[in-house]
């Protein structure tokens, strides 16, 4: 099922004692929100993104993220072994 409908249906489900629908979860708010796949080799609405897919894309650009920030801590550390060793620390 894809994210369109997912949420369509939460909104539909909402009840009087429920929280309001988020604004910036509305399809119009939505609509442009793009997502380059590298499967189909083309930009795609996330909307339109199955559930699963979004989640396993949601787990690889935060796995990425960590990557990123692993690979400039130890560039960091890797500047400041190379200070100690030339004894400028």
């Amino acid at each position: 099922m894809n994210l369109r409908k997912i949420l369509r249906v939460q909104q539909a489900l909402l009840d009087e004692n429920d929280r309001a629908f988020p604004a910036d979860m509305h399809e119009e708010e939505l609509k442009n929100i793009m997502y380059y796949s590298e499967s189909a080799e083309k930009e795609i609405c996330i909307l339109d993104m199955d559930i699963v897919h979004f989640v396993r894309t949601f787990i690889k650009i935060k796995e990425n993220r960590i990557d990123e920030s692993q690979s400039k801590v130890m560039k960091k550390l890797k500047q400041f072994v190379h200070k100690l060793d030339l004894g400028l620390a």
